[in-house]
């Protein structure tokens, strides 16, 4: 597999990006979010570590999200399941609806087909900025051993960066001080990730976890940052 999966962009020198966590249909609280930052999308940028879809109100107005030009997203293993129910036969079709996809019986199937065609082109990395303003996005975690910048992704890291929760349980045991840890991992800039529920977001080996169960949780809640304090946080850390 290519680089074609990892997509960089130039730092924001004109407004303020946001990254924010497992959207799962909640499109309406991120847009209040976002308005309660004053966000302005002539110059501001929205970056997704996936999962828009399934579980919650209105996934199809997530996934027109990627209509807009401010919008960036990773793929997530909830797009990934579309994907393959919609474009890759030979998977479980029953996959997806055991895991939130039924939403997509009430809709016509076409668009949804040529959605799927988009998602299938999702990155799964996103690199931003350059040196110290450097982050990472990333739907579950960073391939390890964690080498930077990528030189290929090959099937196993693909995989590994939809569906892995190794490094949650290490996080887990971080919390709880059954484990001495850094969370930094000077190899790697800061990634944000999601795909693990956690009840806060934390800094761990160098990803931040954003995914606070909304869409899961029945109290879960929608997390959005403003990357350039997550930055600051993390600069000191480093220091």
């Amino acid at each position: 597999m290519d680089l074609k999966y990892v997509k960089c962009l130039p730092a924001n020198t004109r407004g303020r990006d946001f990254a924010v966590g497992d959207l799962h249909g909640h499109v309406s609280l991120l847009l209040d979010i976002l308005n309660g930052h004053n966000f302005d999308a002539r110059v501001d940028r929205v970056f997704s570590v996936g999962d828009l879809i399934d579980r919650g109100p209105d996934s199809l107005g997530s996934l027109q999200l990627l209509n807009e030009i401010w919008f960036h997203c990773v793929r997530g293993n909830h797009e990934q399941m579309m994907v393959n129910y919609f474009l890759h036969p030979e998977h479980d079709k029953g996959y997806w609806f055991q895991n939130g996809g039924e939403w997509a019986q009430h809709h016509d199937h076409a668009p949804l087909k040529s959605f799927a065609t988009r998602l299938e082109e999702l990155p799964y990395i996103i690199t931003v900025g350059e040196d110290q303003e450097c982050f990472n996005l990333v739907h579950a975690e960073y391939p390890r051993p964690h080498k930077y910048p990528l030189q290929d992704i090959d099937d196993d890291d693909s995989s590994f960066m939809l569906w892995s929760r190794s490094l949650h349980r290490a996080y887990e045991r971080y919390r709880y001080g059954l484990q001495p840890e850094e969370p930094i991992d000077q190899a790697l800039p800061l990634t944000f990730c999601g795909h693990t529920s956690v009840s806060e977001p934390g800094l761990f080996r160098s990803h931040y976890w954003l995914d606070t169960g909304c869409g899961w949780w029945p109290n879960g809640e929608l997390t959005v940052v403003e990357v350039g304090e997550v930055l600051k946080e993390y600069a000191q850390c480093r220091d």
